[in-house]
């Protein structure tokens, strides 16, 4: 079975900043994590996206896990 989840979430540019710098690394160069880059880390991520988030910051290795493909329309979601 296939089920379409959709869901607003806010994101401010801090935490746009922290998704890049982890997707790119601590020395690459500042910017903000794209809308596609946000949803798959949100997805990935989980409800408790701001806590892997904050984490993962503090640790400065993100999570492999978090990092990949987000879903496509073939998957199941649930």
């Amino acid at each position: 079975m296939k089920v379409n989840i959709y869901e607003t979430v806010e994101v401010s540019n801090e935490q746009r900043e922290q998704i890049a710098r982890l997707l790119d690394g601590p020395e690459a160069k500042k910017r903000q994590a794209t809308r596609d880059e946000l949803k798959t880390f949100i997805w990935e991520a989980g409800s408790d996206w701001e806590a892997e988030l904050e984490q993962q910051s503090r640790d400065g290795q993100p999570d492999e896990d978090l990092l990949g493909d987000a879903p496509g329309d073939d998957e199941d979601l649930i």
